[in-house]
């Protein structure tokens, strides 16, 4: 900025840039968990509260790939899900009616 003290703009300036900052690695969101299993919940929980908590099935497939984990992990770690309460499906799953998959509940945000 050319300057030789700091003045009240460069405080605002350093400030609006920590905020940015922190508005980065909270959108890009890395994932903490003591397994894949785990790790691929919070994938698929944070997909839906992106995306305003609810999806359509194909869309969730398209973005989680469920062939990378296999289909007894994905299986295994989507029920889980559903058995816990943290999501939910609705729809038939038929052309008038897709299946719509819906966030049930909010994780908990560190600060």
């Amino acid at each position: 900025m050319g300057k030789t003290e700091i003045d009240e703009s460069c405080v605002e300036r350093a400030l609006a840039i920590v905020k940015y900052g922190i508005a980065v690695k909270k959108y890009l969101n890395t994932f903490e968990s003591l397994t894949k299993e785990g790790d691929l919940q919070q994938k698929i929980m944070y997909f839906l509260r992106r995306n305003g908590g609810a999806v359509e099935e194909r869309n969730l497939y398209r973005a989680i790939h469920p062939e990378r984990y296999g289909t007894f992990m994905f299986g295994r770690s989507y029920a889980g899900l559903i058995q816990s309460g943290w999501i939910a499906e609705t729809g038939a799953g038929t052309k008038g009616s897709p299946k719509q998959i819906v966030l049930m509940r909010l994780p908990e945000e560190e600060e």
